[in-house]
């Protein structure tokens, strides 16, 4: 919705931006178009422990930059300068808190100029988390998990957006399997 402040602005009226997503990953859209100025693109091995320029002590691994999902890189790039705008906000909202992105809050609120808040998780402060599925909760696997021996079940999260390819979950399993 970046049509948004140009309405405010027409309204005059002041433009406070709400994001749910961490602070990190607002500023991994932020520092796109730098990074690619200071030659790091396209996108060369963003599993790098490599640190970020000017932005310590984040890492490349650390950044959420997904190229890959876009057609080309100039239609991200396009597509991440609008978030460049941020700064003509009157204020920033994260869903997060001080301690988990501080360094990360600190570097955007030094970078924008506006007032920054953390007031996060937000989960927390609802009265009671309801599922917006349209699909039932399948709790089937918690009667299989209560047969099982103590200790006698791995579970392995990926993430919601993981994208691994078969050599990866082989290794993963090899290393299980030999992990005793």
């Amino acid at each position: 919705m970046y049509y948004v402040k140009s309405v405010a602005d027409h309204l005059k009226l002041p433009s406070i931006m709400f994001r749910t997503s961490c602070v990190t990953n607002m500023l991994s859209w932020y520092v796109c178009p730098r990074i690619k100025k200071q030659g790091y693109t396209p996108f060369r091995d963003f599993k790098s422990l490599e640190l970020v320029p000017g932005l310590d002590p984040l890492r490349f691994k650390d950044l959420s930059i997904l190229p890959s999902v876009f057609e080309n890189l100039e239609a991200y790039l396009q597509l991440v300068t609008s978030v460049q705008n941020i700064g003509t906000s009157s204020a920033i909202i994260f869903n997060s808190m001080d301690y988990l992105d501080q360094s990360s809050l600190a570097w955007l609120q030094q970078e924008c100029q506006i007032p920054i808040f953390a007031i996060g998780p937000m989960h927390k402060l609802a009265p009671e988390a309801t599922s917006i599925s349209l699909h039932e909760e399948d709790r089937s696997c918690i009667t299989w998990l209560d047969k099982q021996a103590t200790n006698s079940v791995i579970y392995i999260s990926l993430g919601s957006i993981a994208s691994v390819n078969e050599k990866k979950i082989i290794e993963m399993a090899w290393g299980l399997a030999n992990s005793n």
